[in-house]
């Protein structure tokens, strides 16, 4: 079996054009440039806001479950919080590792390994 060249002039890359695969057109939003500028600007009120939010409701749901624990009622409080944990805290991890997250930019990493 013979390796597929992928470089960008090799004949899988011309099939590809070929095929429609390469060179689409991709999707614009209907909204104009300078709200889409707005809209994309980093702030630090509103990820402030939206990590109380997030953290608010994953406190609320974890004691939820715990003050019903004992009930197999528990396991509604339990579905909410694994679905606020497995699919908000994964994007809000993302963007902290790239330091996207707040418009402020912390002057040390958490993780430096310095200890004072």
């Amino acid at each position: 079996m013979n390796p597929k060249d992928y470089s960008l002039t090799g004949p899988e890359s011309q099939r590809a054009v070929a095929l429609g695969l390469a060179e689409a057109d991709w999707y614009a939003p209907p909204v104009p440039k300078d709200k889409m500028r707005d809209l994309l600007t980093s702030k630090d009120w509103s990820a402030i806001r939206d990590c109380q939010i997030y953290f608010g409701l994953i406190l609320a749901t974890g004691y939820w479950a715990w003050s019903w624990w004992p009930s197999c009622w528990a396991v509604v409080p339990l579905m909410i919080y694994g679905v606020l944990y497995a699919s908000a805290s994964d994007s809000r991890w993302h963007e902290s590792g790239h330091g996207t997250a707040f418009k402020t930019r912390a002057s040390e990493p958490c993780n430096s390994g310095s200890s004072t």
